[in-house]
């Protein structure tokens, strides 16, 4: 009797109820070990949350993972957030994983170059812990209900294929 819920990379899961594990995963890239501790304390009743403070091993676990979004910082170590942005969205097999970029980084040059890298949204530090939520939450049910209309639309006719 539970609704059933399709992750990103369509495995099935039941949404989170009780002591069960959170249904949606988030990938969090952040050199700032007390900020990714806080938002997984905060988001860990909904998601569950990875923290990933070095960038390359964060796109390690994006291709092993499929997180249902991403949030990561401009500012990182040896590659930057908008680099780690622009290669989920270049990589067919990531493209559709929503990117939400947090910074501290408040001119219009930063956040034009998140968005021309593909980002889905661009949150200035410090935040709102409910706009943080609300922008994640966002993320995700529009990459679900964009999935689940193209799926609907799939149709074939099994009886009119040509085979060479």
């Amino acid at each position: 009797d539970k609704e059933q819920v399709v992750s990103s990379n369509g495995q099935l899961f039941y949404p989170f109820q009780g002591d069960e594990k959170p249904a949606r995963s988030i990938l969090l890239i952040d050199n700032d070990i007390d900020w990714g501790n806080y938002l997984r304390m905060e988001l860990s009743s909904k998601y569950n949350v990875e923290i990933c403070n070095d960038p390359q091993k964060a796109w390690k676990s994006i291709i092993s993972t499929m997180p249902d979004a991403v949030l990561t910082d401009i500012l990182l170590p040896n590659i930057d957030g908008i680099t780690i942005c622009k290669k989920i969205k270049e990589n067919p097999e990531t493209n559709f994983i929503p990117v939400i970029i947090l910074s501290s980084l408040t001119d219009e040059d930063s956040e034009r170059m998140c968005f021309s890298a593909g980002a889905d949204h661009f949150i200035t530090k410090p935040t709102s812990l409910d706009l943080l939520k609300s922008t994640i939450d966002q993320a995700i049910q529009t990459r679900v209900t964009l999935r689940n209309r193209f799926r609907a639309d799939l149709k074939y006719d099994f009886d009119n294929i040509i085979y060479p």
